[in-house]
């Protein structure tokens, strides 16, 4: 049986894949698809099937093990009718569990086929890639001397598509994103017609190019070109757009450039440092000079001001901080205008560095034997709270994101206060019915109740989900994670049997080597297929 997390996990073509398969309309966004999923499974039972099948099977096969009471023609007629009826019941029960069964398993064997194509398409792209992770990602052989003759290789299932004519053999790197920053439409439209519909940015962009390779930079494009993957669909054509249109920039340049292009919205997007660290773990040959490398783009943040439009995003200066480099916009590097970036925590609430988070709970861990029952965003701060202050006064940590499910975090619950040990969950748990399985725990074993409300606000705990990803390297968390958490909030008050609910502040703390990773802006979602 699918899980909201496993189904949240999977791509829109795998989605739609598992929808076909239940006989679900598939032309509808991924969130309602999954919610119809998730119905369906739950009408049709089809967690216990073999369960159904097991039992179905014995009421019809089994033989009598009492005598058989001798009736009379009437009788036996009746009760032939009746037993019919309840097996025909039966039977009817079982094929359409069956049904069901059978749909999960061609919707669960349809996603192993095209997993299976897809690496196999991904194994062939290219006989200059050797492998050097089981196909995920290459290592590049010897490198065509000749500048105007790059290779083209597929790294990370698709993911990631890149393009050198020679190994990365210098220490400064000189790089760029793409569009609107190195070359622009030349139809004028948001969006190139062709391969050959673009200009330079200002005819200043190639001199200054040849130059930083004169002064000894490798000069390396990085772009996100979300287009060219979908789910497990890679298309070909956009593919060989972009390309093309590469291949003509290095020969107009007449210098080697190297080339990392994001496909997907996934992990190696920009502002993530994928791309850079595959350039560095893949294809350098020397250690790279962080101090003297930059990246610019013109994916800053940027308000609009005297007649420029707004940054569609931040992503490249989030990504130049995330790895460490300088940044530049193409006005800044090009033109040589001022470097005019806005705070870089201006999208953020304003939110206090010091103070007591809790204002009407002066001592926040209790003597007493409790239960502590957490109520906030993901993100939003509460693992933090609960790890600087309960844990180490010795209660027990029940989180789902460690144990995996709900049903082990009550188990873990029960077990702990059991033992008379206090204990925190530390989840989400947005609803009243959620929070009652617990408390109905901590009742049995005689512990007092509370709960913390984290008033963190929902943006302040999207950015900590980025910054955390960016941190710990964890799973991103979704938007519609939060969507569903907003929906089905039900605030919590004592009536539900707390003995207080606490209201908790958030408080923003976050060491001064860690500021520039904090600071990164979160990349802002669009159908932009740039940046």
């Amino acid at each position: 049986m699918y899980t909201r997390e496993e189904l949240v996990g999977k791509t829109f073509k795998q989605i739609q894949g598992i929808s076909k398969r239940f006989k679900i309309k598939a032309n509808q966004k991924k969130d309602d698809l999954i919610e119809e999923i998730l119905e369906y499974i739950k009408d049709n039972n089809i967690s216990k099937t073999k369960v159904a099948k097991t039992t179905t099977t014995k009421l019809i096969h089994k033989k009598p093990t009492v005598p058989v009471r001798r009736t009379k023609p009437e009788e036996k007629e009746e009760d032939s009718e009746e037993s019919e009826s309840e097996e025909e019941k039966v039977v009817e029960n079982v094929k359409k569990v069956d049904k069901a069964d059978e749909a999960m398993k061609e919707a669960e064997a349809e996603e192993e086929e095209e997993e299976e194509e897809e690496q196999e398409s991904n194994d062939a792209v290219s006989p200059d890639t050797t492998s050097s992770t089981n196909g995920l990602r290459s290592t590049p052989g010897e490198c065509n001397g000749n500048s105007t003759n790059g290779k083209w290789v597929k790294l990370l299932n698709g993911s990631v598509i890149t393009y050198s004519s020679e190994p990365l053999s210098r220490t400064k790197v000189a790089s760029f994103d793409m569009d609107s920053t190195l070359i622009e439409t030349k139809s004028g439209k948001t969006f190139p017609t062709s391969a050959d519909d673009w200009v330079w940015w200002n005819k200043c962009v190639p001199d200054r190019l040849k130059q930083l390779h004169k002064d000894g930079y490798q000069v390396v494009i990085f772009t996100n070109q979300g287009g060219i993957k979908t789910g497990s669909q890679h298309s070909a054509a956009k593919a060989t757009q972009i390309q093309t249109k590469i291949s003509n920039l290095q020969k107009e340049l007449g210098i080697p450039l190297m080339t990392f292009i994001a496909c997907a919205d996934d992990i190696n997007r920009k502002p993530s440092r994928k791309m850079w660290d595959l350039m560095i773990d893949d294809y350098a040959t020397v250690q790279v000079n962080h101090a003297e490398s930059f990246y610019c783009g013109d994916a800053a943040g940027r308000p609009a001001k005297d007649g420029r439009k707004a940054d569609f995003s931040a992503g490249d200066l989030g990504f130049a901080k995330t790895v460490g480099i300088k940044f530049e916009t193409p006005e800044s590097f090009f033109l040589g205008e001022p470097l005019d970036l806005p705070s870089p925590t201006s999208h953020l609430p304003k939110v206090p560095t010091t103070g007591n988070p809790i204002k009407d709970c002066p001592e926040i861990v209790s003597k007493d034997f409790e239960l502590v029952i957490f109520v906030g965003w993901p993100a939003s701060g509460k693992s933090t709270f609960a790890r600087k202050y309960f844990v180490p006064a010795g209660y027990a940590h029940v989180n789902q994101d460690t144990l995996g499910s709900k049903a082990k975090c009550l188990k873990a619950a029960a077990e702990s206060l059991s033992k008379k040990q206090s204990t925190v969950i530390d989840n989400t748990n947005p609803q009243a019915s959620t929070r009652a399985e617990y408390i109905e725990i901590a009742k049995k074993y005689g512990a007092s109740i509370r709960c913390f409300v984290f008033n963190t606000e929902r943006s302040m705990a999207e950015h900590l989900n980025y910054y955390r990803e960016r941190k710990q390297g964890v799973k991103h968390i979704s938007s519609m994670v939060y969507n569903i958490f907003n929906k089905n909030c039900q605030t919590p008050t004592e009536k539900e049997g707390f003995k207080k609910v606490h209201q908790v502040d958030f408080i923003l703390d976050v060491s001064p080597s860690d500021q520039a990773l904090f600071d990164i802006p979160p990349p802002k979602k669009s159908k932009i297929n740039k940046n």
